[in-house]
């Protein structure tokens, strides 16, 4: 929702045709929401991949500093990350209401634009 300002104008005319304020609110969700969960989906995978692909080296340095200390395997605490990632969209949503209540309080419909020509 980066450019949710840059698309004032837009959004100007959707509420000059009559889109209310919960309808700009929905607009905004069901544009935004699939990016989010997508980029949560391939953070975790990213994560997940780094996480086995550094262990040997993780293992390896731990035995040479702390006394033959070695990784055996990775622990995910799933209900954790599933609660930060609850956290995230609640923060997300939030956000995104706080967008929608400025757009509408800037009465963005009522602005007029002169194009050039």
């Amino acid at each position: 929702m980066v450019d949710a300002l840059g698309r004032a104008r837009e959004f100007g005319v959707l509420r000059a045709l009559g889109l209310s304020g919960r309808q700009l609110l929905s607009l905004l969700f069901v544009e935004s929401m699939p990016v989010l969960l997508l980029g949560l989906l391939a953070g975790t995978a990213v994560g997940f991949g780094l996480a086995h692909v550094m262990m040997p080296f993780l293992s390896q340095a731990l035995a040479e500093s702390l006394a033959g200390v070695t990784i055996e395997r990775t622990q995910i605490d799933w209900p954790v990350v599933a609660q930060l990632y609850v956290q995230m969209i609640a923060l997300y949503g939030s956000v995104l209401v706080f967008l929608s209540w400025v757009l509408v309080r800037a009465r963005i419909h009522q602005t007029t634009w002169v194009e050039d020509e």
